[in-house]
């Protein structure tokens, strides 16, 4: 009897061995890369670790059905797999399988409320607002450093445009790592947003430095230099954000706009013909902008065609188009043509201020006296 109990204990001995041998060679075929044949090696032991394995080797190979039916197996076998259980959550997320990761998560939960990233996690899968945003702020509390956490509370209080909140969040989030992206992309959209160049224009740059280069950014930096008047480093931003996307017709408004304040108008000329081959739907400042720039090129004749355009193209606005009869008395020579101008916007704003109508009045008979004088 004996010899039997050493003879099988002898063998029990053997094979955990060689599962614990075919574990570390499948480990180290798994740190080189060779994945699929690590998987080879694993799956010749039918333990609830080796399952485990398993599932986040084909994890990393992309099979994701693989990857999540092993890793039910191995929790099936074994409950206090707590790593896999956190593994798979994140998996459903990354699937859109929101549903199972909440159950995963809640469950994680229930076993260690003081773990900031199972809050953390339910709040990323939460679709009420407040209610994620309760888990966040609990991770955070959990975890002052919880840079995700910090993010996503930030976030929440940009969209709802509360600055001090936005800028509390951020900024702890800032001292931990001040080079964050996510966190100085969320300040300088809020200053961007409310035109508050001079504050924003470090925060662009530096995202720039960190390598954060998309179009919104470097458009973003470009319009801040536009509206702080420097067209030496707003100009070339311009240029090349045409190059990358040269159907966006408000970049080469705005290049027409910088040679037009240079007292360069022929230069702006065709940037301006750009924009309105485009058809952006602000045609109306596109008509007025080469209106303005034939002015400045004394072509009165093509001004007056692009005034009318911008005169007739909608929405009517009543005060903007009376700017742009400021600009008719103030640019044009011919009382003709002015005379067109002021008629048809008495024509259309019967009701108008008074104190606009007084003028408009006194102008129309004005231009009158100089049409007759003309003929005589």
């Amino acid at each position: 009897m004996k010899k039997y109990l050493v003879f099988y204990l002898g063998c029990f001995c053997l094979t955990i061995s060689a599962q614990q041998s075919n574990l570390k060679v499948g480990d180290s075929l798994y740190q080189l890369g060779n994945y699929s044949k690590a998987i080879s090696f694993y799956k010749q032991s039918n333990s609830a670790r080796s399952l485990h394995k398993i599932a986040k080797t084909y994890n990393s190979i992309g099979n994701h059905d693989k990857s999540i039916a092993a890793y039910k197996q191995a929790i099936e076998k074994d409950s206090n797999l707590i790593i896999a259980q956190y593994e798979l959550g994140k998996l459903f997320i990354k699937k859109k399988r929101n549903k199972e990761a909440q159950e995963v998560f809640e469950r994680l939960y229930q076993k260690d409320s003081l773990n900031p990233n199972y809050s953390y996690y339910l709040g990323f899968i939460e679709k009420d607002d407040s209610i994620s945003l309760g888990h966040f702020k609990r991770s955070f509390n959990l975890d002052t450093s919880h840079l995700k956490s910090i993010y996503r509370i930030s976030r929440h209080f940009l969209v709802h445009e509360d600055r001090d909140s936005l800028f509390y969040y951020s900024n702890i989030g800032l001292e931990q790592d001040e080079n964050y992206v996510d966190l100085i992309n969320l300040q300088s959209q809020y200053l961007f947003n409310r035109g508050w160049h001079e504050e924003v224009l470090p925060l662009l740059k530096k995202l720039i430095d960190l390598g954060q280069k998309s179009e919104t950014i470097r458009k973003r930096l470009a319009i801040t230099y536009y509206q702080l008047d420097d067209f030496e480093k707003s100009l070339p931003l311009f240029l090349e954000l045409i190059k990358s996307n040269p159907n966006e017709a408000g970049y080469q408004t705005y290049v027409g706009n910088i040679y037009k304040r240079k007292k360069m108008p022929k230069e702006a000329l065709p940037f301006y013909e750009n924009a309105l081959k485009i058809k952006n739907p602000s045609v109306k400042t596109e008509y007025l902008a080469l209106a303005r720039n034939y002015l400045d090129l004394n072509d009165e004749v093509k001004a007056t065609q692009f005034m009318d355009k911008a005169f007739r193209e909608k929405p009517y606005i009543m005060y903007e188009e009376f700017m742009l009869l400021r600009i008719i008395d103030n640019r044009f020579t011919d009382p003709n043509v002015k005379l067109n101008f002021f008629l048809k916007y008495k024509k259309r704003y019967p009701k108008a201020n008074d104190r606009f109508m007084e003028w408009i009045k006194s102008r129309i008979t004005e231009y009158k006296g100089q049409i007759h004088a003309q003929k005589k």
